[in-house]
């Protein structure tokens, strides 16, 4: 709306407000106290903010150039977005030690992921080439939350030395729950 001029309807509003219910059912924690909230929302509300701007750069941008070229700029911006991470000596530090520790096993998974993280920022992309406003590609995506669910629920059953997701009952049904209502 602010940048491309698109019209936000009420239906708009309404699924971003359902959304923002579903993340919050599933941010929040029954303790001894109260209630808390999961430290991860305040990250996960920053990330949201950058893929939405992400999303509407994208789909303007989409607008101008052939889908070829723009996974190729975005792809190579990526790469080069990591690199200014390494003027902290910190964070230099911690990537030199874990890549000297890593074992084969985790250098695969590493490559799985970042394929498999490729893969779906290409398809996103493509989707937003294709859709008719990022927001319906950003609400529709909303259905990972089920995969997502279902991932880490077979992973951590099958593999949990390497997979660890609370699967009791409680949590997998107010995760069920958050993700329904998003």
């Amino acid at each position: 709306f602010l940048f491309l001029g698109q019209t936000v309807t009420g239906s708009n509003l309404l699924a971003f407000l359902l959304v923002l219910v579903g993340a919050l059912v599933i941010s929040v924690d029954k303790t001894a106290t109260g209630i808390s909230i999961t430290k991860g929302l305040g990250w996960i509300s920053i990330a949201i903010f950058m893929w939405a701007i992400i999303f509407v750069v994208a789909d303007a941008v989409l607008e101008k150039i052939p889908f070829s070229e723009f996974v190729v700029f975005d792809a190579l911006g990526s790469a080069l977005a990591g690199l200014p991470l390494f003027l902290f000596t910190s964070i230099r530090r911690e990537v030199l030690v874990g890549i000297q520790t890593a074992t084969p096993a985790k250098y695969g998974w590493f490559t799985l992921n970042n394929l498999l993280d490729l893969l779906g920022q290409i398809m996103s992309k493509k989707a937003l080439s294709l859709a008719p406003s990022a927001g319906l590609v950003s609400v529709v995506m909303q259905v990972q939350s089920f995969y997502a669910i279902v991932l880490g629920l077979l992973l951590t059953l099958s593999v949990p030395q390497v997979f660890k997701e609370d699967v009791s009952m409680v949590a997998v049904g107010k995760k069920i729950l958050g993700a329904l209502i998003m």
